[in-house]
């Protein structure tokens, strides 16, 4: 399975085929009785019933065999390189379970973590800002997190999509990461939480340019996404992981992020103890409950513990 329209091979209703990544399941894709692209799960195990939204539509029933069928159908024809991706992950990421009844489980919870995307279609591509941020996060991640850390706790520290209070946590530090613009002066701390903290940790502001496909330095998401992918090729659970981590981001492949490009200019790590420059709650009244601020760069040079061109 590749990302091209994986039904196109389909001309008759009701008709479907094995997906060959899944030998050791029986998940097939094809056209429903009203000529849908679908994904169908067979199983002896009898699956949750599921939400359906406008976009996708979600049924089990008994066939005569006394198997069931868990089907998702496509409603809307606009959404199909989504649905697509869908269908792809959706193989890929079970291959590796070898229980039935736990890929069933497996499969309705990651059906759950596509509904959003589904469910509002193309709206769902990451705005600028977020592209920018989930980049450094991710070339973070791959350059600093994975060679000083190993592959296992660099992937399960990262809980910037989970909406944590850092980007990543272990167990004696923590990271929070901004990217901004190369001429950027200052940098933007979105809530109290992230660096009032009794853990020291670092503060990681990444400078980027917008820059073209021809630039050899240039980094896109679905780059950096395969690449990380490519690392973890020998690890499924963590692939697993990591994929779902991106999901939560809002991230899925989709040609259209080969078209916003980004050189890395420079990565600076700030250190952030008791004596750094931020709001502390315990400094505030009760009655603040939430903050947002921002911090020069140039003020905070002190606790620069060093740059380095990217």
């Amino acid at each position: 399975m590749n990302g091209e329209n994986i039904f196109s091979t389909f001309t008759k209703n009701d008709t479907c085929s094995r997906i060959d990544t899944c030998p050791n399941r029986s998940l097939f894709i094809g056209l429903d009785e009203k000529g849908r692209p679908m994904l169908l799960l067979v199983t002896q195990y009898s699956p949750e019933v599921l939400k359906s939204t406008g976009a996708i539509d979600v049924t089990v029933g008994r066939r005569k065999d006394k198997l069931w069928a868990l089907t998702f159908s496509l409603n809307e024809p606009d959404l199909i390189d989504v649905f697509c991706q869908f269908c792809m992950d959706m193989a890929e990421s079970s291959a590796h379970i070898s229980s039935e009844r736990k890929a069933v489980s497996f499969l309705e919870k990651r059906y759950e973590q596509w509904l959003k995307i589904m469910a509002s279609g193309r709206k769902t591509k990451l705005s600028t800002e977020r592209i920018k941020g989930l980049l450094g996060e991710m070339k973070f991640l791959q350059d600093f997190m994975m060679p000083k850390y190993g592959l296992k706790d660099a992937v399960l520290s990262w809980s910037g999509p989970d909406f944590a209070k850092q980007d990543f946590v272990l167990e004696n530090t923590w990271f929070e990461v901004k990217t901004v613009s190369a001429d950027a002066e200052v940098v933007s701390i979105s809530s109290i939480d992230q660096l009032d903290t009794d853990v020291p940790g670092e503060l990681v502001v990444m400078k980027v340019s917008p820059t073209g496909p021809k630039d050899s330095s240039g980094c896109t998401l679905n780059g950096l996404y395969k690449r990380i992918l490519v690392k973890l090729e020998n690890d499924p659970e963590l692939r697993f992981s990591f994929k779902g981590k991106m999901l939560e981001a809002g991230y899925y492949p989709n040609p259209y992020y080969d078209g916003c490009v980004y050189r890395f200019e420079q990565q600076n790590h700030y250190e952030v103890n008791c004596d750094f420059p931020a709001i502390r709650r315990k400094n505030l009244p009760n009655a603040i409950t939430k903050v947002q601020y921002q911090l020069s760069l140039s003020a905070i040079d002190r606790f620069r513990k060093g740059g380095s061109a990217t």
